[in-house]
């Protein structure tokens, strides 16, 4: 090999030794395409682990929840009253109903009016005189009590149901320990700032919570989850549909209807309660309560109250869309 040529290639080789103004920038073009196609991928992975979190923590308060709930299967009530007053057995039974409904109210709040003293309580079906609170001379659950006790007298409605939730959940022991426990403290927070604390979702939301909720249906579910889901009409004598486990004498004055014009729409269902998130788009829009108070329903312990108000879909951004689809509940954790 001659000088000549040892030096050319040298030279060549010299300048190799670094990239191009136009090699680095097409470098960086595909860089950035293969970003831009990967972001999306990235964002929907963990929006996804953010549902599966969300779904856990839900899962936990659904098993807290639901265990205090079947436990009102064999609950003794607190009331009694005088045989020598000469009520039917139908009357005790409706008694014993509205009592047991007031119990649940009491100790599963879902807004501070079940929690504040001096909310109305009319006595109910059929003159009903077992009544619970001191307002209106009865003796309160200790549970009643103890969220009483922790009531602040900064508390607001903004996330009321959220913050019930996190009380239920505060008084509830497992053994030795608090049911708090098997929460993180990411997972605890108070986002409106009132010093109630709320139960938080994966994207720092509260979590709701409605006791009743017969308007709810789990649409979105392959297969009917919930025994208050009802079919289009409305009809509760729909084979999904399941009777009220509380009222197994059917005592409840909505069976009295004449089912020639109401075609059972309402009779009473078994309601499970509804914990929800709002979701990846942080919007809830399901409705958590009923009409305004009519003066033959025993308001506000009746679970059935508003024709199933609660629980319905509802336009709260008036955007023209219901945003609920999403929404992450105890009621379709298998289904989706």
């Amino acid at each position: 090999m001659t000088h000549l040529t040892t030096t050319i290639l040298k030279r060549k080789s010299a300048r190799r030794a670094a990239f191009t103004l136009v090699e680095m920038t097409i470098v960086i073009m595909v860089i950035a395409i293969l970003a831009a196609l990967a972001l999306p991928v990235f964002n929907a992975a963990a929006q996804q682990a953010k549902v599966h979190r969300t779904r856990a923590i839900i899962a936990k308060l659904d098993q807290i929840i639901g265990e205090k709930w079947e436990a009102y299967r064999t609950r003794q009530v607190p009331i009694r009253i005088n045989p020598s007053l000469g009520y039917t057995p139908q009357q005790m039974a409706g008694f014993r109903l509205n009592a047991m409904r007031e119990l649940q109210r009491m100790e599963l709040p879902d807004s501070m009016t079940d929690i504040i003293p001096g909310n109305p309580n009319p006595p109910g079906l059929m003159g009903n005189p077992a009544i619970l609170i001191p307002a209106n001379g009865g003796s309160a659950p200790s549970l009643w009590r103890n969220y009483n006790r922790r009531a602040l007298a900064t508390w607001t409605t903004t996330h009321e149901s959220a913050e019930c939730l996190y009380l239920i959940v505060a008084a509830t022991r497992d053994g030795d320990r608090s049911a708090l426990d098997f929460f993180a403290k990411t997972e605890i927070g108070d986002t409106d700032g009132d010093g109630m604390n709320e139960i938080l979702d994966a994207w720092g939301q509260p979590i709701y919570f409605l006791r009743w909720a017969p308007g709810y249906r789990a649409d979105l579910a392959p297969y009917p989850v919930t025994p208050q889901r009802r079919n289009d009409t409305g009809n509760a004598a729909d084979p999904t549909t399941y009777p009220d486990p509380f009222d197994p004498f059917q005592i409840d004055y909505r069976y009295q209807d004449n089912p020639t014009t109401n075609n059972y729409a309402n009779d009473p269902i078994a309601l499970k309660p509804l914990i929800y998130s709002a979701g990846p788009d942080k919007k809830y829009e399901i409705g958590v309560s009923g009409t305004v108070q009519s003066s033959t329903v025993p308001f506000p312990n009746d679970p059935y109250f508003g024709g199933g108000a609660a629980g319905t879909p509802t336009d709260s951004d008036s955007s023209g869309s219901l945003d609920y689809a999403d929404n992450i509940t105890n009621h379709d954790l298998e289904a989706k």
